[in-house]
């Protein structure tokens, strides 16, 4: 398997990239995406993450929503939508595509995040906002980042800290 950047499933990974949506409701099929959120994330010489650029995209939507839930709690961001123009799907998607690659260099582009296998990636996909291979395939959610880090930490086993140490550190 190869993707867009050439690089095969042995490629070591470089970089990781913490991804969140935002929509106007649950289902694709009815709602749209509202703000798109990626952050850069690398390991330092201690094996911890450090953040480092971000991608933040507002999206235009001036759709009328009706949920309350999203009424209260996107309230600033229906705003923010209704305010900005237009972009297509593949124009957005060829700023995420270059900011992943100003980001790697052309490696890997690993997605993390809660949800983001179940919900940030597919609805992307969806949207038109990635396609298959601007990211590796394999995503870790923000257990299975928990878990990636603990491993990498060394935090496991009889050295294991619990849950509330580790995200004190």
């Amino acid at each position: 398997f190869n993707n867009s950047f050439g690089c095969s499933l042995d490629c070591p990974m470089t970089k990781y990239m913490m991804v969140d949506i935002e929509t106007s409701g649950l289902k694709p099929s009815e709602a749209e995406i509202l703000q798109i959120g990626i952050l850069e994330l690398s390991k330092d010489g201690s094996g911890f993450f450090t953040p480092g650029r971000s991608y933040e995209k507002i999206l235009h939507f001036d759709t009328p929503v009706t949920d309350p839930w999203i009424l209260k709690t996107h309230a600033n961001l229906l705003e923010r939508c209704k305010a900005v123009e237009y972009q297509s799907p593949t124009e957005v998607r060829a700023e995420i595509v270059r900011f992943f690659q100003q980001c790697t260099g052309g490696s890997n582009v690993y997605l993390m995040g809660l949800n983001a296998s179940t919900f940030d990636y597919p609805w992307m996909l969806n949207k038109g906002y990635l396609k298959e291979g601007d990211c590796h395939y394999r995503i870790f959610e923000l257990t299975g980042a928990y878990g990636l880090a603990q491993a990498t930490l060394f935090l496991d086993g009889d050295n294991a800290k619990d849950r509330k140490t580790f995200f004190d550190m």
